[in-house]
């Protein structure tokens, strides 16, 4: 078996542009990215990674895989919840998803 770590199956990004360099603001920026279902308002402070950017991010990311028969992900929860729908996801619970 392989095993390899990807560098774009990462979390999600809080700060784009390095402006949101404190803990409390990377906290607000979370909170604004759940608030909005993942988008990003064009006249936000903020310049978060959106949620359709994640999902593309790693489904790019995931082509060089296509050829494996079977991939074991383990990613954060904002990259997860880009493909399923559960709102709590269990610490180490494993999820199949079919792409």
């Amino acid at each position: 078996m392989d095993l390899l770590v990807e560098p774009f199956f990462h979390e999600w990004r809080p700060d784009l542009d390095s402006l949101n360099y404190t803990g409390e603001a990377v906290a607000k920026a979370y909170r604004i990215f759940w608030e909005n279902n993942g988008k990003l308002e064009e006249n936000s402070c903020y310049r978060y990674e959106t949620a359709e950017q994640v999902k593309q991010r790693f489904l790019a990311a995931l082509e060089k895989y296509r050829r494996y028969d079977t991939v074991i992900i383990v990613p954060h929860g904002v990259l997860m919840r880009q493909f399923v729908s559960q709102k709590e996801i269990a610490y180490s619970e494993i999820i199949t998803v079919d792409l």
